[in-house]
């Protein structure tokens, strides 16, 4: 329960943006040896989901150069 407690508590201090990586980084620094396929286990638990930004396609209006 302590460490459940712990990864609901960092993934909502990180905006909901942490995902097992970086939650695994944050329980390893205070001292708490978990695996990312636990981490994933109690995240999915709990419904919890880091949000990402999908890449967007930027139109450019510049023409290329003509030694490119």
């Amino acid at each position: 329960m302590l460490i459940e407690n712990l990864i609901v508590d960092i993934f909502k201090s990180s905006r909901k943006n942490y995902g097992t990586r970086k939650i695994k980084k944050e329980l390893s620094k205070n001292d708490y040896k978990v695996s990312r396929r636990k981490i994933g286990r109690i995240m999915k638990k709990y419904n919890l989901i880091s949000t990402y930004t999908i890449k967007q396609y930027k139109n450019h209006k510049s023409k290329s150069k003509p030694n490119a």
